[in-house]
């Protein structure tokens, strides 16, 4: 064989592996990785013991999943995709637990990533994150993961406990992204729905994309909006476990100045002899 069709040959090769390596990495980088239907109620909350949550849901986003969209940073690679969703109380709150649903796909396997929560403030507008409050990392062990569907993807609900709980403003909007951390495959993402639309919808972020800044996810199909699978756990109750340190009333304040009294008079009496 002549070098002229070695070299037309290893041409027509490589280009048969540029497009299968193209068509591959397309697959794994879609916007939409899986859609489904379903909803999760009853949900039974954790605390770290393993036992039921005694903290009560103070913002409900809607658990009925409809898919789930890429959220994930690909520590093999560069690849990342952050979503994030608003929230809003009408009273001061202290958020002590999050819940959400999330999952992998391409190719459906338990990934056991590790997770990361952000909190964020409201960039002003209303339409997307601002500054960063405060930033969660929780090893794959520590979320709670219950798988709730298999198929041609998997479909897990989480729970965690805050190390640190936040305490919000009332009447003021804020954010709150969630990621996996993991190599891929799979691909990892947070589940959503295209109703109840709560406050602004889900934005997401990603270089990958081509939305370096946050951006509506309704800018991919289908085109409508899209709110994310969340609940925020806390209020204003007592950490389990932890007494309450007791407020002074009248009558213990009498008793303690009778106390010192007593106290000073002896060491009078004391130094007297």
């Amino acid at each position: 064989m002549d070098n002229s069709k070695t070299a037309i040959i290893a041409i027509m090769v490589l280009g048969v592996l540029v497009l299968f390596t193209a068509t591959a990495v397309s697959a794994t980088l879609e916007p939409e990785i899986s859609t489904s239907t379903g909803e999760l109620s009853g949900m039974q909350f954790l605390d770290p013991g393993g036992g039921a949550s005694e903290y009560t849901v103070i913002w409900d986003n809607g658990m009925n999943y409809t898919g789930l969209v890429s959220s994930q940073n690909d520590t093999n690679s560069s690849f990342e995709c952050l979503t994030a969703d608003d929230f809003s109380f009408t009273e001061k709150q202290i958020v002590r637990d999050v819940h959400w649903i999330g999952g992998y796909v391409n190719p459906p396997i338990d990934g056991n990533f590790d997770w990361e929560i952000t909190f964020y403030n409201d960039n002003g507008t209303g339409n997307q994150p601002g500054t960063v409050i405060a930033s969660f990392y929780f090893l794959n062990a520590e979320t709670h993961e219950t798988c709730i569907f298999t198929g041609g993807f998997i479909i897990n609900n989480y729970s965690v406990d805050l190390p640190t709980p936040i305490e919000f403003e009332a009447n003021t909007k804020y954010w709150v992204s969630i990621q996996g951390i993991g190599y891929f495959p799979p691909r990892s993402g947070w589940a959503r729905h295209t109703s109840p639309i709560l406050l602004h919808e889900a934005v997401l972020k990603s270089d990958d994309f081509g939305y370096p800044d946050w951006t509506s996810w309704s800018v991919f199909p289908p085109p409508v909006p899209k709110d994310m699978c969340f609940q925020l756990t806390g209020g204003k109750a007592e950490v389990p476990g932890k007494a309450a340190v007791p407020a002074f009333t009248p009558t213990g304040l009498i008793a303690l100045v009778c106390l010192l009294s007593t106290i000073v008079a002896v060491a009078i009496v004391r130094k007297r002899r």
